[in-house]
């Protein structure tokens, strides 16, 4: 689905944000919601939503139950439930969904799969192995 309607991002409760200028390396886990305003390098895992604002930049796979993304991914990703491209957003990879929209200025490159139930069989790739360009 293809948005055109500007949309702010939603303030959720957030239980983890990593900052403006902050760079963690590794595999991230969040049990509830986690924000990235910055550099996140890895995997990251969220069993509640995520947001990557348009400071944000994660090179790695990403999973959890839903996404809103401004920022930019490198690697797959994985949503249970909804994944959210913002005008600002730029995305390399290929998504696994429940519903996926796409706002009018987003960028993606890569596949997309919807799924109609929350049993995703999904194995993120390697971020070597996404192609970009």
């Amino acid at each position: 689905m293809l948005g055109k309607k500007k949309k702010k991002i939603k303030q959720a409760k957030l239980d983890t944000i990593i900052g403006k200028g902050t760079c963690c390396q590794g595999k991230v886990a969040v049990e509830g919601t986690l924000r990235v305003d910055g550099k996140v390098e890895g995997e990251v895992m969220v069993e509640g939503s995520l947001v990557v604002g348009k400071t944000g930049f994660v090179e790695g796979a990403i999973s959890g139950n839903n996404a809103i993304i401004a920022g930019e991914v490198k690697g797959n990703i994985q949503m249970k439930e909804k994944l959210e491209l913002h005008e600002t957003a730029k995305v390399y990879g290929d998504v696994m969904v429940g519903s996926f929209i796409i706002y009018e200025g987003a960028e993606f490159k890569g596949q997309s799969q919807m799924v109609e139930d929350n049993t995703v069989d999904f194995k993120p790739q390697n971020v070597e192995d996404v192609k970009v360009g």
